[in-house]
């Protein structure tokens, strides 16, 4: 996909709000959750318990909203992730033991695509996963 032009001024505001949003939805709520875990420990309160979940639920959205950040335009919360199959890669292994017989053994892996494209600039980004079958 072709890459829209962006100005420098609307990289320079989209960090800016990047930087709020992840200081208000991660860094800020992760410090409280922590401390609330913290006096839960300390005085098996309950009502700390539910504190710490509620700012830990934030704290996750926050993480959430911090993995689609573009890497082009730094806008937050404006990549789509898709996954799409890729290959599966056999790799045969032969080991042998002391009185000379030889074993096989097959090693599956598969690597996966994730495509992410960033809604406001069309900015495509690939990430290759693997994973052991």
């Amino acid at each position: 996909m072709n890459d829209k032009k962006i100005t420098e001024r609307t990289i320079k505001n989209n960090k800016k709000e990047t930087m709020q949003k992840r200081i208000f939805l991660l860094y800020v709520p992760g410090t409280i959750a922590i401390v609330f875990a913290i006096a839960y420990i300390m005085t098996q309160n309950m009502t700390f318990l539910w504190l710490f979940g509620l700012f830990s639920f934030i704290t996750i959205f926050g993480i959430d909203g911090n993995s689609k950040v573009c890497e082009n335009c730094h806008k937050w919360g404006s990549v789509n992730w898709t996954l799409e199959k890729g290959k599966e890669q056999v790799q045969e292994i032969i080991t042998e033991n002391a009185f000379g017989k030889r074993q096989k053994t097959y090693k599956k892996t598969k690597y996966n695509n994730k495509i992410g494209i960033c809604k406001c600039c069309k900015h495509k980004t690939i990430k290759e996963t693997k994973q052991r079958i």
